[in-house]
């Protein structure tokens, strides 16, 4: 077997656990070069169906709450 290709693997990208929110969405990001931090997809949608999760794009509490939990800020 080869190496794992992690963007086309479902089990990578897809509702993975243990996940957390990153850096809160600001314009102060200390890097000239950086305009801003934000987020592309909003905390709790969904990834799709896999791990038993609701399809793509459903907004799921638990999962936000987990995402927010793990955040550690």
């Amino acid at each position: 077997a080869g190496p794992v290709d992690v963007e086309s693997d479902p089990l990578y990208w897809c509702n993975p656990p243990g996940r957390a929110l990153g850096v809160a969405p600001t314009t102060a990001t200390g890097n000239g070069q950086i305009d801003a931090f934000l987020w592309v997809k909003r905390p709790g949608e969904s990834d799709g169906s896999c791990r038993g999760a609701s399809s793509a794009g459903t907004f799921v509490s638990q999962y936000a709450i987990d995402l927010a939990r793990n955040a550690g800020w």
